[in-house]
């Protein structure tokens, strides 16, 4: 089962499809879209789901985990991702979206990105201009 965020549910459908088409047999992984507040009891109270995965905020994870009883539950809170920078980027915009991200609602909110892995030869330039950008 998976249960996307309200407001992005067409990935969740599109990666559905894409199993499908690979073979996934039919009803192995079922997208319900929904608000989370009117879902989440109905999917974690349920004895017939096992486990249950949850990427989100800190709030909504020690909620679900709360009610999950005994059931095993994996949690992903707060985001750790990458932003991958490589060549014939903007770097001051790329710097500025990189030093926001970390800060973006003091941390309360799930952000793209909150690290850099860029490419060698932009150390310098990169560093310069990320010390630059936090200074500010």
């Amino acid at each position: 089962m998976l249960k996307p965020a309200s407001q992005t549910p067409l990935s969740s459908f599109f990666i559905a499809e894409l199993l499908q088409e690979a073979g996934l047999p039919e009803g192995a992984l079922n997208v319900i879209t929904g608000s989370g507040r009117i879902i989440e009891d109905k999917i974690v109270t349920d004895d017939r789901v096992n486990m249950i995965t949850f990427t989100g905020s800190l709030e909504v994870g020690l909620g679900i985990r709360n009610k999950a009883n005994l059931k095993r539950v994996t949690l992903e809170l707060g985001s750790n991702a990458a932003a991958i920078i490589d060549k014939g980027v903007d770097l001051d915009k790329i710097v500025s979206r990189c030093v926001k991200g970390p800060f973006y609602f003091r941390g309360k909110f799930v952000f793209p990105y909150n690290a850099c892995v860029f490419m060698k030869n932009y150390t310098i330039g990169l560093l310069k201009n990320l010390c630059q950008k936090l200074k500010s």
